[in-house]
């Protein structure tokens, strides 16, 4: 069997990588490597292409067939890698000749298991200070709505100890849930957001994939085609561009997940120029430049359009994204949106 006639019997090369390596990985993470003792995060992988490649910046690079060859628990030449792919997916019944730390036929377990959460809607006052949240960014109830943006009254999850953790907002501190299409296996796809809290861990919490967008469903529900669209850092960004500018745009998970190019050839078929714009940190710097680069579109930086050094990206009166822009920007007498006069100057 070729390289070729093996991948093409994989649904997903991924599917790979989490056999051999960890069921959850995403591309676009960094992780701990498992080809050398480190204990920094210093491995990921990408997609390039049809294929899923990995990196260890301190380290080796190539395809899955490369990794096999580095892992200090596989340590194979090309053709036993194939071999033992073969056998692991159920492709070959002959047992590699290769030292492996486990021989046996790899049990079929469904490693796509979503987290669940249990949790209440909280009907939005109008008034109340889960709308009055939303409102200081520009955002109202109707458009919450459109975006199924919802208000949560509890929340409860099981955590990797097997404890229940039970979440209740309070004045001053709410929590809202970012609700997706569901699942195949009809389970709910949500991401959670509890914006004032001072543990990062409880700020997000969810069980999205790489593959669940942020306003894509309201994008392929508009008729027509946009002049532009953006793909932005997060859910709250998507929703105060749109409710200031009437740009419609789109999220991924975060901003550390690799954008899927089926998905962003959808939104091709609905714009005629798209842009990417993350957070003003590093990370932001850094994510939407892989971005820009592999689809071969603007990177839009704040820096662009305000009085921010790009050098120095922890001045104190930087926005940290443009939610945090138009934030400040409501608050003044005579705004002028220099982000939407950017915007008319692409289009």
């Amino acid at each position: 069997m070729t390289k070729d006639q093996l991948l093409s019997k994989i649904n997903d090369e991924l599917d790979v990588y989490r056999e051999f390596f960890r069921s959850d990985i995403v591309c676009g993470k960094l992780y701990v490597s498992p080809l050398r003792s480190d204990k920094r995060a210093t491995f990921n992988v990408y997609r390039k292409g049809h294929r899923v490649m990995f990196k260890d910046f301190a380290g080796e690079q190539g395809d899955i067939f490369d990794f096999l060859k580095h892992h200090p628990s596989y340590n194979c030449d090309f053709i036993a890698a194939i071999n033992l792919i073969a056998f692991r997916f159920g492709l070959s019944d002959d047992s590699p000749l290769i030292r492996s730390k486990n021989w046996s036929r790899a049990p079929h377990v469904d490693i796509y298991v979503r987290a669940e959460f249990d949790y209440e809607i909280a009907e939005f006052n109008r008034y109340g200070f889960s709308a009055t949240y939303w409102r200081n960014y520009g955002v109202e109830i109707e458009l919450l709505e459109e975006y199924d943006t919802k208000s949560v009254a509890k929340y409860e999850y099981v955590n990797a100890n097997g404890k229940l953790i039970v979440q209740v907002p309070k004045i001053g501190d709410p929590i809202f849930v970012y609700e997706f299409p569901y699942s195949k296996s009809k389970k709910s796809v949500v991401k959670l957001y509890r914006p004032h809290s001072e543990l990062k861990a409880m700020k997000f919490r969810g069980n999205l994939r790489a593959t669940d967008v942020f306003g894509l469903k309201q994008l392929l529900e508009f008729e027509g085609k946009h002049d532009i669209i953006g793909i932005v850092g997060g859910q709250k960004d998507a929703l105060a561009i749109r409710a200031n500018t009437g740009i419609y745009c789109v999220a991924p998970p975060s901003e550390s997940t690799h954008f899927d190019r089926d998905i962003f050839e959808l939104i091709k078929t609905k714009s005629h120029r798209q842009f990417v714009m993350f957070d003003n940190d590093t990370a932001g710097f850094y994510f939407s430049s892989v971005i820009a680069y592999e689809f071969m579109i603007p990177n839009v930086e704040m820096s662009s359009f305000l009085d921010i050094d790009p050098c120095y990206i922890s001045d104190k009166d930087a926005k940290i994204d443009i939610a945090d822009y138009y934030y400040d920007l409501l608050l003044e007498d005579e705004p002028e949106d220099k982000f939407q006069i950017l915007i008319d100057r692409m289009t």
